[in-house]
């Protein structure tokens, strides 16, 4: 297995853990519900991102800048941290927020790099680690919180 195929699997078992928690799982408050079904979409979005390379596609097929690209998909987990606040700061929110920084200074250093701000070895090997590392902690806060919903 390529090491750049382990940020998909966290991507894809978040959300078969989201999908499950939605359809089958202990979600019996409306607010655990929205979070979860944002949460989701939010997954997607970075799972498209990250393992797509949605903002490459978008700059190859269409001329949008990675920057414009990053920018819109920032917005729905600025929403989902403003809309589900309360239900986060419930949960291990350093553990989503690590996540969250882990896959800024991914996005950060994509940038800089395609810019040519700064150019250095083994930069795309420290974007990738840092991919894995943000996916990694963006699943397993979703696996505590699926795993604190059904001790509820």
């Amino acid at each position: 297995m390529q090491i750049e195929n382990i940020k998909s699997i966290f991507l894809i078992i978040t959300l078969i853990i989201l999908i499950f928690d939605l359809v089958i799982g202990g979600l019996k408050r409306k607010p655990e519900q929205l979070f979860a079904a944002i949460s989701f979409l939010v997954t997607l979005i970075i799972f498209m991102f990250v393992s797509i390379k949605l903002h490459h596609i978008l700059r190859h097929d269409f001329g949008i800048p990675n920057t414009v690209t990053y920018i819109l998909g920032g917005v729905p987990v600025l929403y989902l941290f403003y809309k589900c606040k309360f239900q986060i700061s419930q949960t291990n929110f350093l553990i989503l927020v690590s996540a969250v920084i882990f896959i800024f200074l991914a996005v950060v250093i994509d940038l800089m790099t395609d810019a040519n701000i700064v150019s250095f070895n083994g930069s795309d090997f420290i974007e990738e680690i840092l991919r894995i590392l943000g996916t990694g902690f963006w699943m397993v806060y979703y696996i505590i919180f699926s795993l604190s919903i059904r001790k509820k």
